[in-house]
């Protein structure tokens, strides 16, 4: 039969320092060619799709006035 043995209760805790949630919401980007050389996109529509990752990135800096980050390491990420 089902019996409880224990019962685990895990506070909520603050994951990341607001420097580091401001910089993943506003600054960080994401393309597909930010994969490795092996897992990049093939063809003609992911190759548009690439451009269309690029051009909205770049606006959606633009908009709220926020540089973009290319970030290559994870010590480039604020802690």
């Amino acid at each position: 039969p089902y019996r409880t043995v224990a019962t685990i209760r895990l506070p909520r805790q603050a994951a990341y320092g607001p420097d580091r949630v401001h910089y993943f919401d506003e600054v960080m980007t994401f393309r597909p060619a930010h994969s490795l050389e092996a897992h990049r996109p093939l063809g003609g529509v992911m190759r548009a799709r690439m451009q269309v990752y690029h051009a909205l990135s770049d606006y959606r800096h633009r908009a709220n006035g926020i540089a973009a980050a290319n970030t290559a390491t994870i010590q480039d990420i604020p802690a």
